[in-house]
């Protein structure tokens, strides 16, 4: 069950998947946290929606967006990875 203050990572290369959309609008009425992943054209739902982090990418091949928005999300993991393995050093 979701809550206040979880966290949607919402992933659509156009930008404009009705799941996900929909995902977005009921993650924002519960007043989650919400990263958004979409590509194509800037003009697309998902980049235009409310969100605390949206990622774009100025393409128009799914393989390259697709591509980028693995390599973002393994950025976020990794960094979340390194992050508590210096805290459990300590």
């Amino acid at each position: 069950m979701s809550k206040k203050e979880d966290l949607l990572i919402a992933i659509s290369s156009s930008g404009n998947s009705p799941n996900i959309l929909s995902c977005v609008e009921m993650a924002t009425h519960k007043k989650m946290n919400t990263i958004s992943c979409s590509g194509f054209s800037d003009s697309n739902r998902l980049w235009n929606a409310a969100a605390q982090v949206s990622f774009f990418i100025d393409a128009n091949l799914y393989g390259i967006v697709e591509v980028s928005h693995e390599a973002i999300l393994h950025s976020i993991i990794e960094s979340l990875f390194l992050q508590e393995s210096s805290k459990m050093k300590c």
